[in-house]
């Protein structure tokens, strides 16, 4: 893995002041944008097969509370 992909990885892609500023909710969505990334990109190295993915993102819209975000 390249340090650009490590990066584009990292959970928290705001400043301290930044994340702190933001709402309960926006980091909730944040949270599972960035988890929703690592999914794309296991797909995207087939890693994982497009049906594990779909079973994935479904349990985690479902778990996170995110079935209307679209990311």
């Amino acid at each position: 893995m390249t340090q650009e992909e490590w990066e584009a990885l990292c959970p928290l892609k705001y400043t301290q002041e930044a994340w702190e500023a933001l709402s309960p909710a926006q980091k909730k969505e944040q949270l599972y944008k960035n988890q929703k990334e690592v999914l794309d990109l296991f797909l995207e190295r087939r890693a994982i097969s497009p049906d594990q993915y779909q079973r994935s993102l479904t349990d985690l819209r479902q778990k996170m509370g995110m079935e209307a975000v679209s990311a």
